[in-house]
């Protein structure tokens, strides 16, 4: 008899209470959304929504390149070694290694906005151009900061390290400086390509700060 109202009641759920097959993105501050079924991918929506962000390692959560931040709906994501926990923690994540699970607001950091303005002709910019503000700032955690990393000297042969987090520190009030593992490894090649002329990405926190990822100046 309890078995037989158990399924009763389940046969009389409201239709709200069903699983939905689609859920629906925004990315701001471009304000575009997206319909996209559920367990897909936040890269799936990425690409729906023709922004063009690149992936260097496509779409495997190695490369860092694809984080974003999510301000309001659930979602799952994997571990990935690229994002520190500072980050995660604060609703980053990697749009590759995340899945949808909600309706989501997802915002783009300021890196990755002003990336996406510089695309030209991309069918993204055509299509809002007249909602990108002509000046976005956002005090965002993670920053994009261009460097001239000077060649050493006789009297100045530090290394690379040494050199970036110097000039570094110019530019950033902070106390700790940590590097992702895949900064180090990239490091010596990213800066030779362009004569010292590298972009750097930068998680912020307090005083602290972490180089997630640099790349040649293009």
């Amino acid at each position: 008899m309890y078995d037989i109202k158990r399924v009763k009641r389940k046969k009389q759920q409201p239709k709200s209470l069903k699983r939905k097959s689609k859920f629906r993105v925004t990315f701001e501050p471009f304000e575009t959304s997206v319909d996209i079924p559920s367990g897909q991918s936040l890269l799936d929506a990425v690409r729906k929504a023709e922004l063009p962000l690149k992936t260097t390692c496509g779409g495997k959560g190695t490369c860092g390149d694809c984080v974003i931040q999510i301000t309001s709906g659930a979602y799952k994501k994997k571990a990935s070694a690229v994002l520190p926990d500072q980050l995660a923690s604060r609703g980053y994540a990697l749009s590759c290694q995340t899945d949808i699970n909600d309706n989501l607001i997802v915002q783009l950091p300021q890196f990755q906005e002003l990336s996406i303005k510089s695309v030209i002709d991309s069918k993204f910019f055509d299509k809002q151009r007249g909602k990108i503000s002509g000046i976005y700032e956002l005090d965002s955690l993670v920053k994009k900061i261009e460097i001239e990393l000077p060649s050493p000297t006789l009297d100045d042969n530090y290394s690379d390290l040494k050199r970036l987090e110097k000039e570094l520190r110019k530019k950033l009030s902070i106390n700790n400086l940590k590097y992702e593992y895949s900064v180090l490894k990239k490091l010596a090649h990213a800066v030779r390509k362009k004569q010292g002329h590298i972009s750097v990405i930068v998680g912020i926190f307090g005083e602290d700060a972490t180089v997630m990822d640099l790349f040649p100046e293009t």
